[in-house]
């Protein structure tokens, strides 16, 4: 399973490069203007979302990691 960790107090608002980057469209801003994950099973594991991401805010844990990590 994909972890989408948002800082939210590291998010320089109003920016939302995140959310126009990412593909299958999974984040959303909330009320305040911090993206928040709406459709956690749709994402791709693209990254960029937390690759775009000019204040590092963002940080993607893609299944794949998770699992080795649990192994080792």
């Amino acid at each position: 399973m994909t972890v989408i960790t948002i800082r939210d107090e590291w998010c320089k608002l109003p920016c939302s490069i995140c959310i126009v980057y990412c593909p299958p469209k999974i984040l959303e801003p909330d009320e305040d203007g911090h993206p928040v994950v709406i459709n956690l099973e749709a994402c791709t594991e693209c990254m960029l979302c937390e690759l775009r991401c000019p204040q590092v805010a963002i940080e993607v844990f893609k299944s794949s990691e998770m699992v080795e990590n649990e192994v080792i």
